[in-house]
């Protein structure tokens, strides 16, 4: 099927036959799911851009166009992780020169939720909200201090650390950075057998 090998057909596919999904991908093709990467979602959305496509789709303020705008991560973030089945999304902040772990939800109940649920095991989070194309969303961000305390409780956010402290070329310049690259540097331990 050459049409799901070209970005907007892709984006054909996905708005006719596609699933509502923060994830991944997702549509059907002849009554099979398919999934692809997220990685695409950039790809689609700069065809789509080069086009009326997309001011048609956002003036028709069409569901799918925006669940597949949100797939795309902010500030093209270099890995994700999930966390309490939400993916957080790590960012360095040059300007500010931190660490941060992000995720998206749609209202401020889940937002407060997932707060509640982090907090109660000793991991501090911000609710900031968010703009896009008309549309409210809540971000739940993570300093530094707290990325370390999830490193510990969750080890699989430490490759992520340890790609993101590689591509930026971090160097410990506090407390805080140094326990980050220390995680980072610490493979997760693997289950032993009893």
């Amino acid at each position: 099927m050459v049409a799901v090998q070209t970005p907007l057909g892709l984006l054909t596919w996905f708005l006719g036959d596609g699933k509502m999904n923060r994830e991944r991908l997702k549509y059907s093709i002849k009554g099979n799911e398919e999934q692809k990467p997220k990685i695409l979602v950039k790809e689609i959305l700069q065809a789509a851009s080069g086009t009326n496509y997309s001011k048609l789709l956002d003036l028709l303020d069409c569901n799918k166009w925006q669940t597949l705008k949100n797939l795309e991560p902010m500030r093209e973030p270099i890995y994700t992780v999930i966390i309490m089945d939400h993916t957080f999304w790590l960012i360095y902040s040059e300007k500010a020169e931190q660490i941060q772990a992000r995720t998206l939800v749609k209202n401020i109940e889940e937002a407060q939720k997932l707060v509640e649920r982090l907090q109660q095991q000793g991991i501090k989070a911000k609710i900031y909200t968010w703009l896009d194309s008309g549309n409210l969303y809540y971000v739940v961000q993570l300093n530094g201090t707290n990325i370390a305390r999830a490193a510990q409780l969750y080890p699989e956010l430490r490759p992520a650390l340890k790609e993101l402290i590689q591509k930026h070329g971090i160097s410990p310049r506090g407390p805080v950075t140094r326990r980050l690259i220390e995680l980072s540097d610490s493979p997760p331990l693997l289950a032993q057998k009893i």
